[in-house]
């Protein structure tokens, strides 16, 4: 069971969805459950098939984990993620609040749950309702998980990612940015995490620390010009990524776009779900439309369409573009 539970993992992270799925499909057929672990197998094959767009196996295979042990996060999660990517918010909400009881003395996917729950109030247009859950649920300095790491990287990723989309419309966040960019600093020269690296610096550009993003820039670099095994995917992906975050954030938003349109195909490589990976879609769009680049802005738009069940202007962070963009040049 372990094997097969950190096999899934490491394929997450290094952005390698079919063998998420291939990894579980080849214990499958010697586990059942009878077996102990019959439930973790279940939930990996859920978020397996959901990261590979086969939703309706992915949500059999999860709630049949959840049945088997409501407490399984892991499964809990991996729904909720059929759930966003099928636009299926009131469901989702639904989900995670009928199960949050079973959460207690959980470890830092707690905190991940109550992000995907702000993304479904997020897509509901009840922004008080988001900065309520970072708050209080997902981004509480003072709860005991948060005190114990205090920069965990999913953590990073959740908060970071939230306070971009909230920005993007016209919500203010007040000083939320400053303590993740008080932690970046000390971060600076840590490539291990590539996926983490452009949270790092959307943290640090907000807060106008442009110096220590160059420093943040010039280390990764370094990282990349090294021997270890994921200096490629720091340089070739993670880097050019950095420098739009920079860019869009200094109001340099072609050199933005110019930045991470060669990158758009390999950004699987930085680890991550669609969910999360959301925001630097929405990063690329957010820099197109700044700078008026209708081919870039249809671009981005056809690459996300076909993985969400509504279409692009009922998305809330796609909405405008979408219909300023492709209704405009479908109508002409």
């Amino acid at each position: 069971m372990l094997a097969v539970r950190l096999a899934h993992y490491k394929y997450f992270w290094l952005g390698r969805p079919r063998d998420m799925v291939a990894s579980v499909e080849r214990v499958l057929p010697q586990w059942d459950h009878d077996l102990a672990g019959w439930g973790a197998i279940l939930s990996c094959r859920c978020f397996a098939h959901e990261e590979c767009g086969d939703y309706a196996t992915a949500e059999a295979a999860g709630r049949a984990a959840v049945e088997l042990d409501p407490a399984d996060l892991w499964a809990t999660h991996a729904v909720a993620h059929v759930m966003e990517m099928q636009d299926r918010h009131d469901e989702g909400i639904a989900w995670l609040s009928e199960l949050e009881r079973n959460w207690a003395g959980a470890n830092n996917l707690l905190h991940h749950l109550w992000w995907h729950r702000a993304l479904f109030h997020l897509e509901r247009r009840e922004f008080d309702e988001v900065l309520a859950l970072y708050d209080r649920r997902f981004r509480d300095l003072k709860s005991s998980l948060a005190q114990a790491q205090p920069d965990f990287h999913i953590d990073v990723q959740n908060a970071a990612s939230m306070l971009f989309r909230l920005e993007r419309h016209g919500i203010p966040v007040g000083d939320r940015w400053t303590e993740l960019a008080d932690k970046a600093e000390k971060r600076i020269g840590d490539c291990r995490s590539p996926f983490t690296l452009p949270h790092w610096l959307m943290a640090l550009a907000a807060t106008g620390r442009y110096d220590a993003a160059r420093r943040m820039l010039d280390a990764m670099r370094a990282f990349s010009r090294g021997s270890d095994t994921i200096a490629p995917v720091v340089g070739d992906i993670a880097l050019p990524i950095g420098e739009a975050v920079l860019a869009h954030r200094q109001g340099k938003y072609s050199r933005a776009v110019e930045l991470m349109r060669p990158v758009l195909d390999d950004m699987h490589r930085l680890g991550g779900s669609h969910a999360q990976h959301d925001v630097l879609n929405q990063l690329f769009l957010d820099a197109a439309v700044k700078a008026q680049r209708g081919d870039d802005v249809r671009l981005i738009l056809a690459r996300v369409a076909d993985r969400h069940g509504a279409a692009q202007t009922e998305r809330v962070g796609y909405a405008d573009a979408a219909r300023q963009f492709v209704s405009s040049s479908t109508d002409g």
